[in-house]
């Protein structure tokens, strides 16, 4: 019995350490979900900013006949719109209070 009065010790220390490395495995995980979670929260911000303007430039062109250069500013962000040619613009997203850009190329007729 004199000689296991060690035992407990080394077997308590052995699960503790092991214990501790599993959490901090888990915890890094749901870190990694949650900041794609948000990436993938911030694209559909992104893009559905992109889908709204897009719908404006096609009235717009059905209007005037003609892109022009401008912003349009939206509760999340704006977006920035640069005239490429006369059916062809870069729309290019900022998302406000963070660092997330999406830049898309809009095309009015899709035959170009």
């Amino acid at each position: 019995m004199k000689n296991e009065e060690g035992s407990i010790l080394i077997s308590t220390l052995l699960f503790v350490s092991v214990t501790a490395m599993l959490i901090g495995g888990i915890s890094r995980v749901i870190s990694t979900q949650v900041t794609q979670l948000n990436q993938i929260h911030y694209s559909y911000e992104a893009r559905s900013m992109i889908s709204m303007t897009e719908t404006i430039l096609t009235k717009e062109f059905e209007d005037s006949q003609k892109l022009k250069n401008g912003k349009i500013k939206f509760n999340k962000g704006e977006v920035k719109i640069s005239k490429q040619s006369d059916k062809r613009c870069l729309l290019e997203v900022s998302l406000a209070d963070i660092k997330y850009t999406l830049t898309e190329e809009y095309v009015l007729d899709k035959r170009e």
